[in-house]
C-alpha cells in the first residue's frame, strides 16, 4: 500500500484534505498528480516521518502529543490495510 490518495492520508491523520495539500506545499513527500485524473499519492510511512519530525519542531516534542499521535495514526493504517 505504498500510493495512498490525500483523501486516505487525511483520513489516517484525523485532518481534512486541505491540511495535507498545506503539508504538501511546506515539502512533506508525496508523488505529484499526473495528468487529470490523476491524484498525488503519498506513502504512508514518509508522511508520518514527516509529520512527526514537522511535530517537533512545532513545540510538541515534549509532551506524549507526539507518541499519541503517532499510534493513533499507526492504528488507523493498520485497520486500512485489513480492509
Amino acid at each position: 500500500m505504498l500510493g495512498l490518495s490525500i483523501n486516505k492520508i487525511s483520513h489516517l491523520f484525523g485532518v481534512d484534505s486541505g491540511s495535507v495539500y498545506s503539508w504538501i506545499r511546506r515539502g512533506c513527500p508525496s508523488t505529484p498528480a499526473v495528468g487529470r485524473g490523476r491524484p498525488a499519492q503519498m506513502h504512508f510511512g514518509f508522511v508520518l516521518t514527516w509529520r512527526l519530525k514537522r511535530l517537533e519542531r512545532e513545540g510538541f516534542g515534549n509532551t506524549d502529543y507526539i507518541a499519541n499521535y503517532e499510534k493513533m495514526a499507526r492504528e488507523r493504517f493498520k485497520a486500512l490495510k485489513k480492509k
